[in-house]
């Protein structure tokens, strides 16, 4: 069997990893994640994930090299009440990692009673055959209001993370609305 690489040095996707009962080796891409804004929010996670399963495959002789990316779209309030905002022309902000405590606490201000997109995607390449599948997941999320005192918590324990989402228990504290779409 071959060997899996997870070209992340995300603790997250360590830890999914390891639940699933994979065995793999972690080799970072040090890929610096650019946030450009003239692709789509999909296109741009795509290409992300692409960039770090490629810059590791490249690296390595042989082993199926496993790339991710995770862009957090939110919509403008007036836009995101229900309309799924699957063909909506409106423009979302793209928010990556906070710089700072205090960009952490902008963004969960913005991600306060929201319906904001989360969209994943993974890029593997068999790094001997250079064979590629690239894909992407879309999740719609519903936050609640956030207090301003949960709001300083959280900014505080999730500077380090892909957005200053809250943890799992904090966060189903959180959902009003949790929905997958399977775009395969």
């Amino acid at each position: 069997m071959k060997k899996i690489i997870l070209a992340s040095g995300s603790p997250r996707r360590r830890e999914l990893f390891k639940r699933l009962g994979i065995r793999f080796k972690v080799v970072p891409s040090n890929v610096k994640e650019n946030l450009t804004k003239s692709l789509s929010p999909s296109n741009l996670a795509k290409r992300l994930a692409y960039e770090k399963a490629k810059t590791v495959a490249n690296k390595v002789k042989e082993g199926i090299v496993i790339g991710a990316d995770t862009i957090v779209v939110v919509y403008p309030a007036s836009h995101a009440k229900e309309r799924g905002f699957t063909r909506s022309r409106v423009k979302g902000e793209i928010i990556g990692k906070p710089s700072s405590y205090e960009d952490a606490k902008r963004m969960l201000r913005l991600l306060s009673n929201t319906t904001h997109k989360v969209i994943t995607a993974i890029a593997i390449i068999d790094a001997k055959t250079k064979k590629k599948l690239i894909d992407y997941e879309t999740t719609t999320v519903r936050i609640r209001k956030i207090k301003k005192d949960e709001i300083e918590r959280f900014a505080r324990l999730h500077l380090d993370k892909q957005a200053p989402t809250p943890p799992r228990k904090i966060t189903t504290h959180l959902l009003k609305r949790l929905r997958v779409i399977f775009l395969m």
